[in-house]
């Protein structure tokens, strides 16, 4: 079974026992910018649910804030971090601004991002939304999706087994979390910051990914509608 992802901590942290054999012997990991593979975990708009079907285990979603997005004054553009493709799509379908890529203000920061920066302070500017609040605006009080999994058509009948070695990973990281950031986060970094990864990680990596909701296939739902 060939399962992709796309390269993040969160996503790293949270399919480890898999990748590293823990869980199951049986299965190719591999990061992939790409919606590729017979099981695919990445980012909401990039994952293609025309050709895929969701699954219950390995879904990321937030309830309580979104991108932020951090200005001095309103431009037609908005900058994301290179690689943050949440930010990317959320700042499109929110704010229909045009997207580009670097550090300077206008700057949108994903949900995982943000959550370090509230403790940090690196980016400041005089105005930040959180687009969590459009979002409930435009679509009610549903939980925001962030990262989708999503298994080929054709191996829908079988995605249970899949389902249940991420539930088992998802397990592995709550209990060997400390281990586990050690691996994948490079040794420079000091514990104030492991740590802050690792508040972040248990912050979105919780009982959406272990089990996916209705209200949370419902929000799913109600994005590739209004993109239609």
């Amino acid at each position: 079974m060939d399962l992709r992802f796309y390269p993040s901590i969160e996503l790293e942290a949270m399919l480890f026992g898999i990748c590293k054999g823990s869980i199951s012997r049986d299965i190719q990991c591999t990061p992939d910018y790409e919606c590729r593979g017979d099981l695919y975990i990445g980012p909401v708009g990039i994952v293609n649910l025309n050709e895929r079907n969701l699954i219950r285990s390995g879904n990321v979603f937030s309830n309580f804030m979104g991108p932020t997005y951090y200005y001095d004054r309103e431009e037609e553009y908005v900058n994301t971090k290179e690689g943050d493709m949440i930010s990317r799509f959320y700042a499109r379908i929110l704010l229909n601004k045009e997207i580009r890529i670097g550090l300077d203000l206008p700057l949108i920061l994903s949900p995982y991002e943000e959550f370090i920066n509230r403790s940090t302070g690196e980016v400041f500017a005089s105005f930040k939304l959180d687009l969590f609040t459009i979002w409930a605006d435009k679509f009610g009080e549903i939980p925001m999706p962030l990262y989708l999994a999503a298994v080929k058509n054709e191996l829908v009948s079988g995605s249970y087994i899949l389902e249940e070695y991420i539930k088992k990973s998802i397990k592995y990281l709550h209990s060997n979390i400390d281990f586990i950031l050690r691996e994948i986060i490079p040794n420079n970094r000091g514990i104030e910051e492991l740590n802050l990864h690792k508040l972040s990680i248990l912050n979105f990596i919780n009982r959406s990914s272990f089990a996916l909701k209705e209200e949370e296939r419902a929000s799913v739902e109600a994005i590739f509608r209004h993109l239609k």
